[in-house]
């Protein structure tokens, strides 16, 4: 159903039906990669048909309770699909498909670190073939790991950023009142003085 639709030109605009045809079929998770060998077989446009087909693919990867396994499905899907392909060279290929799969956020950051981490292609492709893929994919995942590890910095820093600014708060606001308590003091000290001096002053006269 996935290719006829595929023919008939109007598998976006019937995503959400695919979705559902998967769910009443009991397909679970995996069903996304029966969707992702069909829709981006063609090793020449695979890049572009990824943002063609994103709509679809979101519908199974970011819905649901199984969306990060379908993601992984999906990352399961590439790795098939590049090694069906290996006359294409479509493996030189493979950093930049994985990075289209990301920047449609199709696939998130976690799953493709945890994926790649745990050697999930071998699941689906030979070991050698898995091995391949991890080294063309590198520069994307070095990437997205120091990304990451950036994000936590700024989220602890954030965390801790919230006691420092009370405490700078805190002083500005004892400080005017201390630099302000004697000027009053002095003020008042003065105006006796002078009060004093002017009693002086009418005694003497």
């Amino acid at each position: 159903e996935v290719d006829l639709m595929k023919k008939k030109g109007d598998i976006v605009a019937r995503a959400h039906d695919l979705k559902m045809e998967a769910e009443r079929l009991k397909l679970g998770s995996r069903a996304v990669l029966v969707v992702a060998e069909v829709l981006l077989s063609d090793p020449n446009t695979m890049i572009s048909d990824i943002s063609t087909y994103r709509s679809v693919f979101i519908q199974f990867t970011r819905t649901g309770e199984q969306a990060q396994k379908a993601q992984a499905y999906v990352l399961g899907a590439m790795s098939i699909i590049v090694d069906k392909n290996s006359s294409s060279n479509l493996m030189d290929k493979a950093c930049h498909i994985l990075k289209s799969l990301y920047d449609c956020d199709i696939v998130e950051e976690e799953v493709i670190l945890s994926w790649f981490a745990k050697n999930g292609a071998k699941r689906f492709v030979s070991k050698p073939v898995a091995a391949k893929l991890a080294e063309v994919c590198s520069p994307m995942l070095k990437w997205l790991a120091e990304a990451e590890e950036e994000s936590s910095e700024e989220e602890e820093e954030s965390e801790k950023a919230p006691s420092v600014p009370a405490a700078r708060a805190a002083s500005v606001e004892i400080s005017p009142n201390t630099t302000k308590s004697p000027e009053v003091i002095i003020e008042s000290g003065s105006d006796s003085v002078e009060d004093d001096d002017d009693d002086i002053d009418i005694d003497a006269i």
